[in-house]
């Protein structure tokens, strides 16, 4: 069955793996004299075969088949044109016999890569060996003028017939919203850039190659044009635009890395001199800048907004924070936008600390950030109820502390902790706060108190938040100061046994971790008032198996003085009675025998400076 699908009479061989119409030969032992006189006559026959099926074509579409002559010159030529392997990579032809009719009309029909310098059928577009984009952007435009481009690959054929070295603003602007980035790769070609709908492709070395070759005329006039605000989020903000936009700054970060200022290129110099020495890449963000609110909070211009952040130098990312931080408040309460602060956050805490001169300058930003935070307590509680818009403010705190305004900001959530633990998205909110640790004594010194603040604030009182769920943990660097465990404490003082005798497992959750965070913290004044409390409602939690847990494990922290400890089972004593105290003893003296020994040293000179008595 095989042989018979791979062979067709009078019309050549197919591939048994892509099924495609074999064009030519290719031996790799090319000193073999035998095996290259047997693929020459085998080329000549696949030559002739792919002859007699652009004939058949024409004469199924009504017209006139070759002459004898150009199908002999067809037949001779073959043994030439077809030695590249027709291995699979890159596009199809869109018609088995296009190639063998360019063939019969005398037409080159291969292009050689410049990489590994295999020979390539005219219509692939990247090298069947290496994967290298082709070097010449003219080599598939006879076969890309009849594919079709549009929405599902249906439609209307292409329309982009123009050159785009001389488009105007409008037309070019309508190109890209038709036909997204398959408007722009005849362009982009010139530049030894491919593209796709996922993507662009492209090396330093094809760039450069093929900007020798053709020069950067029309990349330089899309820029041009684009670099109209107005211009650039028209086309932005349509579904099939914004694809179009990111791949022209994916092109114009390419083209930046390829010529440096030690490897200068001419038509990028004369451009920076008539822009105010900013390349295209950059006059391309200033104008998404000016429109940056638009494309935070579109659903479509927010890939563009990602996209140009991610390729951007840490110049350009404090440029953009200076642009978009302002507008945090109203951005923040649109999913789209928090996505961008979050972009911008991660990129700064990723790529800032080892840049000397740009690291105090996005520190400011993001001080400016945390600023319009805490401008309006009323504003930061809507906002950190909400699990994404808290996000964006934990994550701006882990960043900018030690700085005052993160100090300040994270001490504002650690007060409001008793109104935030009421709603799922101000649970998460405090849970993220509780997992920030310092990555030096005075950043570790803050945090301590913030959290024991956040205890103030809801002891007593853990009951009433009963609903929604904590969230996963976000550990991130720290660059947080000690006193947030403390004012976190602070905040939720004497609401812990409403906590632990609540049947609600986000509650107990957030508590379990708050006891793990003092533990940590070696905060015994805290751990022996939290178990004070728990010990209180003891034989409520003896129907409760998490409360009693949470007790259990507060009693059994390794900072924890075992005088301490007899005084709570001797409280627990009078509640539970000798019977039902037993197991829970044994429990918790087990899980302290199991703590390392000897005891760890004191983290911190003295305790916080927040404590339960202050309450």
């Amino acid at each position: 069955m095989r042989a018979k699908n791979i062979f067709k009479a009078d019309k050549g061989i197919k591939c048994p793996f892509c099924r495609q119409y074999v064009d030519g030969y290719r031996s790799t032992l090319t000193a073999n004299a035998a095996v290259q006189r047997f693929l020459l006559e085998a080329n000549k026959a696949a030559n002739i075969a792919a002859a007699a099926r652009a004939a058949a074509e024409r004469k199924a579409m009504g017209q006139q088949g070759p002459a004898p002559a150009a199908a002999a010159a067809a037949s001779s030529a073959g043994s030439s044109s077809s030695s590249a392997a027709a291995a699979s990579g890159g596009l199809r032809p869109p018609s088995a016999g296009a190639s063998a009719a360019a063939a019969a009309a005398g037409e080159d029909q291969t292009w050689n890569c410049g990489g590994c310098g295999r020979q390539n059928f005219i219509w692939r577009e990247f090298c069947s060996h290496c994967k290298r984009p082709c070097a010449n952007p003219y080599a598939t435009d006879k076969l890309s003028q009849t594919k079709k481009v549009g929405r599902g690959g249906l439609g209307k054929l292409s329309q982009t017939k123009k050159d785009l070295s001389a488009v105007s603003r409008e037309e070019l602007v309508g190109y890209i919203r038709d036909q997204g980035g398959f408007s722009l790769r005849k362009g982009l070609r010139d530049m030894g850039v491919s593209i796709d709908g996922q993507k662009s492709y492209g090396s330093v070395q094809s760039v450069r190659e093929a900007t020798a070759m053709f020069g950067l005329k029309r990349v330089l006039h899309i820029a041009e044009m684009l670099c109209d605000p107005d211009a650039l989020r028209d086309a932005s903000l349509h579904y099939l635009g914004n694809i179009g936009v990111q791949r022209v700054f994916e092109s114009l970060a390419k083209l930046r890395l390829a010529f440096p200022p030690d490897h200068p290129n001419k038509d990028l110099q004369e451009w920076t001199a008539t822009h105010g020495g900013r390349d295209p890449f950059a006059c391309l963000l200033s104008a998404l800048l000016a429109r940056s609110l638009e494309f935070c909070m579109h659903d479509k211009g927010v890939y563009v907004a990602q996209c140009a952040a991610n390729l951007a130098s840490n110049a350009e990312l404090v440029e953009m924070a200076k642009a978009v931080f302002p507008l945090a408040l109203p951005v923040s309460r649109d999913p789209r936008g928090v996505f961008v602060l979050l972009s911008l956050l991660d990129l700064f805490s990723q790529r800032i600390w080892e840049d000397t001169v740009n690291c105090p300058l996005a520190l400011q930003a993001v001080d400016l950030l945390c600023n319009q935070f805490s401008c309006s307590d009323k504003q930061l509680v809507h906002t950190c109820h909400h699990a994404l818009s808290g996000k964006v403010v934990v994550r701006a705190i882990a960043v900018s502390m030690p700085r005052t305004p993160a100090l300040k900001l994270a001490i504002k959530i650690a007060s409001h902790a008793a109104t935030l633990a009421g709603s799922g998205g101000g649970l998460t909110t405090l849970m993220e706060l509780m997992q920030l640790y310092g990555h030096n004594q005075q950043a570790a010194e803050g945090l301590r108190d913030v959290v024991t603040m956040m205890c103030y604030s809801l002891q007593g009182q853990m009951g009433r938040c009963e609903q929604g769920g904590w969230r996963a943990v976000w550990r991130v660097r720290g660059d947080v100061v000690k006193n947030v465990a403390t004012m976190m404490c602070y905040s939720l003082q004497g609401q812990m046994g409403r906590f632990a005798t609540s049947k609600d497992e986000a509650a107990q959750e957030m508590l379990l971790c708050l006891v793990e965070r003092l533990g940590h913290e070696q905060e015994v004044g805290w751990l022996d008032s939290i178990a004070q409390e728990l010990v209180g409602c003891a034989d409520a939690l003896q129907d409760n198996p998490g409360g009693m847990e949470i007790l259990k494990f507060t009693l059994s922290q390794p900072c924890m003085d075992l005088d301490n400890i007899s005084a709570h089972i001797s409280d627990m004593k009078h509640l539970l009675g000798k019977k039902a105290l037993l197991p829970v003893v044994a429990d918790v003296m087990e899980r302290v025998g199991a703590n390392p020994l000897p005891p760890a040293a004191p983290k911190y000179p003295a305790a916080s400076v927040i404590q339960p008595e202050l309450k």
